[in-house]
């Protein structure tokens, strides 16, 4: 009888030929690594496909001269994090090494490369993976801080940010942030960056480490720019500049406010962008107006220079508002998005209080001027009226069946209905209980101002000759808005008169000594302030 049945003896058999391959002297000679260059070491060997490689981004076939340094020395120029040999003779580059490819618990990495027998270069399916241990260090002036959460509905970092698909790097990214004086720059998917003073909450340094922030900076493949839901963040080493401020006066102009601009897509309140040579500051910007002619100065979103003879859109804004450094100097502030710093001269004439002015100023797309009318005292006249009053139309007591009349008043009913159009001549308040809109009937020398609605017919004829113009009490200075409504080119003959009647207080045009309802010493002269609806 054998010592061995068949089976037993293929076994002993085929263990010898194992031993033997997988021999200490064997694996030494054929797995040695060369010197590999500075920065670079083995992280073992992964599982790979043809179908979702384990490194993709750059590659090249070598058949007869294929090595470990030539595919390090390949993928080096881009900048790649990783570099892989595979089948002996295919080389693979990329910044982080793709969900499908995990390390190989059967080894496999056991064929030799093409261009040196002592090395080896992967296997079928499995790829010999080197990692650069040395990341790019930061811009100067800047250390990495970590890679940190971040959700896109509470930033990590939230005041200032860019997105760049195409160039996006850490340099160009803390570029940006340096101006403004920023404490924090952070890059994230490759191609956003954000600004900040502080690391704001729920962000935190990231649970897994630095395995999230794995996506190459579209600028600069070298460099990692965050990832998913991570922000690679730095933090600034240089000193903090002096906070910046607004100006309050440069040169003959004075800072007049910080005002809303084109708001969800609204007119521009100045008309007039000027490029200015060396960049934008309250000094260069002033300077450039006063020299094309122009009275005011607006300052935007730190880099925006405008510039015009009148401004009569009008929303003041708090002046925290205006909070971006200026692009030629970081110390002073230049209005930010959709907010203008406004200057005013000093040193020029006012403007025309009998001047019309343009309606494309105001009317835009045939859309017509939408405001509040507000009463303002008229240079200091003493009355009932001390601060902008709200004006609306009232509806007069009328027999049913015969039209509706409306007039102007301060009466807490009036000025339930406080909402005009200015279309460039016509003055339509709007419509009073869906009965549609009254039409303004001429103004009448002491008499207050009405309206009329009618039934089926006959219609009346709107009357027309109402015009906007500068606002000689506007609160912002000469130049600045709201806009005042006049009759006749005139904003100075409206008055505020106490109805002898009713008690109340009504709009009255051109007041007379004594009339059935009014009485002139009862009277307040005011100007009719055309002041914008606040954007929604």
């Amino acid at each position: 009888m054998p010592l061995f049945d068949s089976k037993t003896t293929v076994f002993f058999l085929g263990s010898l030929w194992l031993a033997a391959k997988a021999s200490p002297s064997s694996l030494e000679t054929r797995q040695s690594l060369p010197a590999l260059p500075a920065g670079w070491e083995s992280i073992g060997c992964f599982t790979d496909s043809p179908a979702n490689r384990t490194l993709r981004t750059a590659a090249f076939t070598d058949v007869n001269n294929m090595t470990i340094e030539s595919c390090i020395a390949f993928c080096t120029p881009g900048g790649y994090q990783y570099a892989g040999v595979e089948f002996s003779r295919e080389c693979y580059c990329d910044n982080l090494i793709e969900s499908s490819g995990v390390p190989a618990i059967d080894g496999g990495c056991n064929m030799t490369c093409t261009g040196n027998s002592a090395e080896i270069c992967g296997g079928a399916a499995r790829i010999s993976v080197f990692s650069l241990t040395t990341p790019p260090a930061p811009p100067a002036g800047w250390a990495s801080v970590g890679c940190y959460t971040d959700v896109s509905s509470n930033r990590t970092l939230r005041t200032a940010a860019f997105t760049d698909v195409n160039d996006m790097t850490i340099e160009s990214c803390t570029a940006f942030c340096t101006p403004a004086g920023y404490q924090y720059a952070g890059v994230e998917f490759g191609r956003e960056c954000y600004c900040d003073n502080v690391i704001e909450a729920p962000g935190g340094p990231a649970p897994d480490g630095t395995a999230g922030c794995n996506m190459p900076c579209t600028g600069n493949a070298a460099e990692t720019c965050g990832g998913a839901g991570r922000i690679n963040i730095f933090n600034s080493t240089v000193g903090k500049a002096p906070a910046s401020s607004i100006k309050q006066t440069v040169g003959s102009y004075q800072y007049r406010g910080c005002f809303q601009d084109a708001v969800n897509g609204g007119p521009r309140s100045l008309l007039n962008r000027l490029d200015v040579p060396g960049g934008v500051s309250a000094e260069t910007c002033t300077a450039a107006c006063k020299a094309a002619g122009f009275p005011l100065a607006g300052l935007e979103f730190g880099q925006e220079c405008w510039c015009d003879t009148y401004m009569p859109l009008v929303i003041p804004a708090p002046d925290s508002d205006c909070n971006t450094p200026c692009q030629a100097d970081a110390t002073e502030l230049c209005g930010s998005g959709n907010r203008l710093a406004v200057y005013q001269g000093t040193s020029v004439s006012p403007p025309n209080f009998l001047a019309c002015l343009s309606n494309q100023r105001l009317v835009s797309n045939n859309a017509g001027f939408r405001f509040h009318m507000q009463a303002l005292p008229l240079g200091g006249s003493a009355g009932p009226i001390t601060n902008p009053t709200l004006i609306g139309t009232l509806e007069l007591v009328a027999q049913a069946g015969a039209p509706s009349f409306f007039l102007l008043s301060t009466n807490g009913t009036a000025t339930e209905n406080v909402k005009y159009t200015f279309t460039g001549s016509e003055l339509i308040p709007d419509s009073f209980d869906g009965e549609g809109n009254p039409v303004a009937l001429p103004p009448v020398v002491g008499s207050a101002q009405v309206f009329s609605l009618f039934g089926p017919s006959p219609s009346p004829v709107p009357y027309n000759g109402y015009c906007a113009m500068p606002n000689p009490s506007g609160s912002f200075g000469p130049f600045i808005g709201p806009p005042a409504l006049a009759v006749n080119r005139h904003a100075d003959e409206w008055a505020v008169c106490r109805n002898h009647t009713s008690g109340r207080f009504d709009v009255v045009f051109s007041p007379l000594p004594s009339t059935r309802d009014y009485n002139i010493s009862d009277c307040q002269n005011v100007v009719l302030q055309m002041s914008q609806l606040l954007a929604v």
